[in-house]
């Protein structure tokens, strides 16, 4: 398979750390609203059914995932900057890492400018509120609820971060003995390499609408929407092919050509919401169950009504 993602993967690169697959979810709601007057960008994540999936008599190493998992959550709860979209394998840390991986981030240096930009472009994400919950199947669930601001000042700092790592991405294969390994796409590399010397957006909000720029070749872009066509990829990474269907389902206006893929996602109204369907039918209460026997607070959804918003 060809590396299809593209900027997606480049991208994703800002979204360093984070643990292993300890939890998943069934479901993932994504809320984003714009505001042109305060310049301020509100994202809700609301992830339903959390869980670790776990076999029937537990393993000492099954043992340590769930209580890995069940430490995840109490971070979550205490209020730390971690996000997930998609698929539980990356809870994603905005805030600096600690201890042993303070020297490095993602191979970059602690005086390295990279990570100088990183620092910034997080500074710009405040968590507004959050809660763990429980819904009326008495499934474990949580919210968050993200303020970007200013969202101008983001958007230009992380277009500018996307092209430095397309551009570190070819220096770093220019150097390989092995420039462009099986599943790599020369083409969609030139491709991006050219956009982030043109220092053109990856990514913007216009016109009320969110415009992407993926910079993929015409064989990446074929491949990225096979995905969602593939029974295999939709069991093994369904929330992936679940939120690539619903961006290519609300996108008004798609454009591929020789410069690469354009998508403009929206009506024109706020808020953008994508429902992301992911592990389905493999609930498991133990998550749920350590989280209790650590004492955090289980509410309702009737508690966070307002925080929830709409189903």
């Amino acid at each position: 398979m060809r590396r299809m993602l593209g900027t997606i993967g480049l991208a994703a690169s800002l979204l360093v750390g984070g643990c292993a697959r300890e939890i998943e979810f069934e479901r993932q709601t994504i809320t984003i609203r714009h505001d042109p007057e305060s310049d301020a960008v509100d994202v809700r994540l609301v992830y339903r059914g959390l869980f670790t999936r776990l076999p029937p008599s537990l393993t000492d190493d099954d043992a340590k995932r769930l209580e890995a998992a069940a430490s995840t959550l109490e971070r979550l709860a205490k209020g730390s900057r971690e996000f997930c979209v998609a698929d539980g394998g990356t809870w994603v840390p905005l805030d600096e890492p600690t201890d042993r991986d303070a020297s490095q981030i993602d191979g970059a240096t602690t005086d390295d400018p990279q990570r100088a930009l990183r620092r910034e472009i997080t500074s710009f994400v405040r968590l507004v509120d959050h809660g763990a919950f429980v819904d009326d199947e008495l499934r474990l669930c949580f919210v968050q609820r993200f303020e970007i601001r200013p969202w101008s000042q983001f958007e230009q700092r992380t277009n500018e971060w996307i092209g430095r790592l397309a551009i570190a991405h070819d220096e770093e294969a220019r150097s390989s003995t092995n420039p462009h390994p099986e599943g790599c796409d020369p083409k969609g590399d030139s491709i991006r390499l050219a956009k982030a010397h043109a220092k053109t957006p990856w990514f913007a909000i216009r016109d009320n609408r969110l415009e992407l720029d993926l910079a993929m070749s015409h064989e990446e872009y074929t491949d990225w929407v096979r995905l969602t066509l593939d029974a295999h990829i939709d069991i093994v990474a369904p929330g992936f092919v679940s939120l690539v269907s619903a961006v290519l389902t609300q996108s008004r206006s798609v454009v591929h050509d020789e410069g690469g893929l354009e998508l403009t996602v929206g009506d024109g109204t706020w808020p953008l919401r994508c429902d992301v369907r992911s592990r389905t039918n493999e609930y498991d209460h133990r998550l749920c169950e350590s989280v209790r026997a650590r004492g955090i607070e289980l509410r309702t959804e009737a508690d966070l009504a307002d925080l929830l918003g709409d189903k």
